[in-house]
């Protein structure tokens, strides 16, 4: 006979399996530094922890995807022959010029409504600082020690890994001590990602709300059954 103890088990059972939901996937973070606010000191800091299945984001490009969307085409940069994209979503915004072949190089990025673009110079400019991962660093991989490495490559070249970090700081660029391999001049504060904004892309579809709703109700019904001894 199918008792309440058995009917409430099974409710555990399904909520303590769906939280594993996930447990073998990848993470990736994005921090992305700058002046977007003109009334306060400092620059501002936004950070977004992204969930995938591991081989589903593989670039520094398919991790700016995530978070900003697809790059479109949006005219030419500076009214000159490069080609410029633009990206958009619930995030903010982000601006590419591609210079040709199809590797984007990054120029700006709009949050909290404040764009902030390079200077047409190119200096100041956005900065890339990688942890953890490859790509094209003295043909080796980014430390993920708890610092930043200034990025020698882009963000088509740069490849993640699980537990990855990317981050862009606007200020000057090429700064000296980061092409001497100072990690400390113009790079972001710190690895602390305690606050990012969570995006989940994994492609394991989790059971399905009203599938869990009629779970939900069907272990009520029968605790209240139980309560009115109508249930066995």
């Amino acid at each position: 006979m199918f008792s309440f103890r058995k009917a409430a088990l099974l409710c555990f059972l399904v909520v303590f399996l769906s939280s594993f939901k996930g447990a073998s996937g990848a993470v990736s973070y994005l921090l992305v530094q700058g002046e977007f606010d003109s009334g306060s000191a400092g620059l501002e800091t936004y950070k977004w922890q992204v969930n995938y299945d591991p081989g589903q984001l593989t670039t520094g490009l398919d991790l700016l995807i995530a978070v900003f969307g697809n790059p479109t085409a949006s005219g030419k940069y500076n009214g000159g022959l490069s080609d410029y994209f633009t990206s958009t979503s619930t995030y903010g915004s982000a601006g590419y010029i591609d210079f040709g072949g199809g590797s984007l190089f990054t120029e700006s990025f709009t949050l909290s409504g404040m764009k902030v673009a390079q200077d047409t110079s190119y200096d100041p400019g956005w900065n890339s600082y990688l942890a953890g991962g490859s790509g094209v660093f003295h043909g080796g991989s980014y430390l993920n020690s708890g610092s930043w490495i200034y990025a020698d490559d882009g963000i088509t070249s740069r490849q993640l890994a699980d537990g990855s970090f990317d981050s862009w700081v606007y200020g000057g660029t090429f700064p000296a001590a980061a092409i001497s391999g100072d990690t400390g001049n113009n790079s972001p504060d710190v690895l602390n990602f305690t606050n990012a904004t969570q995006i989940n892309l994994s492609s394991t579809p989790e059971p399905g709300r009203p599938v869990l709703l009629v779970i939900g109700a069907g272990c009520l019904l029968m605790r209240r059954r139980r309560m009115t001894g109508t249930y066995e």
